[in-house]
């Protein structure tokens, strides 16, 4: 076994578990923490109304300058709008990905994405990540605020995607065998999979919880002239 297929093969699937544990872990112990008289029974009573609170909350938060947050901050919408969206389209949809993806969970290729990022715009899309983390990076440097909360640990998870997207791009464009560059992007994005669950990289399932949870506070619990007597408070 070579190293490249040690890599793609049994410590991918390692990384993996160990990624999809950590994110199980955070939403176990998140919804564990909701007050059942606070939260859980409210929700639970609220039903659809707290549910549609939920959906608009995350859909307006992950849609360019939609909730007023993201309008009164263009710039840092902007930065976090392109890195995320180049970053998410390139691991989804480049072909290189889902052959990976296929190998490891071992379904024909038929059932895979049907569509797939010709390469002009895979690197374009690559080029949209790494300017919006560029962008964020300066944000951090720029804000007093954003300077102040800023540990090493923040500028070392920006350092590793950017690598994760420049050792990509280099891998994708050095044609031939395996490649130093597909190497070291493999391990580098296994890395970033097993630190993800241990850092603020957490946000992947907390920001779904916590955007979700607000909205539903806002649906139900605060000024929705719908409550009626459910809600007397």
């Amino acid at each position: 076994m070579s190293l490249y297929e040690m890599l793609v093969g049994p410590c991918l699937k390692v990384c993996l578990v160990v990624f999809a544990g950590g994110m199980l872990g955070h939403v176990f112990w998140y919804v564990r923490g909701l007050d059942w008289r606070k939260d859980r029974l409210i929700y639970h009573a609220a039903g659809r109304r707290g549910l549609a609170g939920a959906i608009w909350s995350v859909f307006a938060w992950m849609t360019p300058f939609v909730a007023r947050g993201s309008r009164s901050r263009p710039f840092a919408a902007l930065a976090c709008w392109s890195f995320h969206a180049g970053l998410i389209l390139v691991a989804v949809l480049l072909p290189g990905h889902a052959a990976i993806r296929r190998q490891v969970f071992g379904y024909p290729a038929v059932v895979d994405l049907p569509m797939s990022l010709p390469a002009p715009l895979a690197d374009a899309l690559t080029v949209l990540a790494l300017t919006g983390l560029g962008l964020l990076a300066l944000r951090r440097v720029l804000l007093p605020e954003a300077r102040f909360l800023s540990t090493w640990r923040d500028w070392a998870l920006l350092g590793l995607c950017g690598l994760v997207l420049g050792t990509g791009m280099l891998a994708r464009l050095w044609t031939g065998a395996v490649s130093v560059w597909l190497l070291a992007h493999v391990i580098l994005s296994e890395l970033l999979l097993i630190l993800a669950p241990f850092t603020r990289l957490s946000h992947m399932v907390l920001f779904f919880l916590s955007r979700g949870q607000l909205g539903m506070d806002y649906a139900v619990k605060r000024g929705d002239t719908r409550r009626g007597a459910l809600f007397p408070w």
